[in-house]
């Protein structure tokens, strides 16, 4: 009855409840959008994209001399959301132009539930870096945690090295990790 929707607009206790706004305009409902109304809501949090910045990276890099000739790996969990693509991308510079390079373009981690990632190449007779990071591509969030980078030893098997903060849990992760930005 009455009592019970006046409960329902005006609760005793608002701590655990969240303001829901709209904003309204033109005349009509929203089957008539193509007549000029609209209607959004307004509480949310907005995220917006930096004009021009296409990514978001933070990175590190290694001495390559002591793996030349060796395979490199990266590896890492990943998930996303609010339509964030999480990668990680790994580049091998060489004395003489570009050598490898992946950023998983076309295989981005686009998943609420962690996946693992995975990037390996070789590192050249003349690297000199490598060089290593996360990225995120477009808007959204992505969250990281428990990158291994490690080189193949002669016998095939994988050895971690070590590089500082792994899991990005440093009281401040731009101590390790240098940010950047692309278009």
């Amino acid at each position: 009855g009455p009592a019970r929707q006046e409960t329902a607009r005006h609760p005793q206790n608002a701590t655990h409840l969240d303001v829901i706004a709209w904003q309204h305009k033109g005349y009509g409902d929203s089957i008539l959008a193509a007549g000029g109304y609209t209607s959004k809501r307004r509480h949310r949090n907005r995220v917006a994209q930096v004009r021009g910045a296409l990514f978001a990276t933070l990175s590190q890099s290694i001495d390559a001399i002591p793996y030349r000739g060796a395979r490199v790996r990266l590896k890492a969990k990943m998930r996303t959301k609010h339509h964030g693509q999480g990668r990680v991308w790994l580049r091998v510079d060489r004395e003489g132009g570009d050598g490898f390079f992946d950023n998983m373009g076309r295989r981005p981690v686009v998943s609420e539930s962690w996946q693992p990632a995975e990037i390996d190449g070789v590192v050249a007779a003349d690297a000199t870096q490598i060089v290593f990071g996360v990225a995120l591509f477009g808007v959204g969030t992505v969250w990281y945690d428990d990158l291994e980078l490690s080189v193949q030893t002669h016998d095939g098997e994988w050895q971690p090295l070590e590089i500082p903060d792994p899991g990005f849990e440093a009281a401040d992760p731009l101590s390790h990790w240098r940010p950047g930005t692309g278009a």
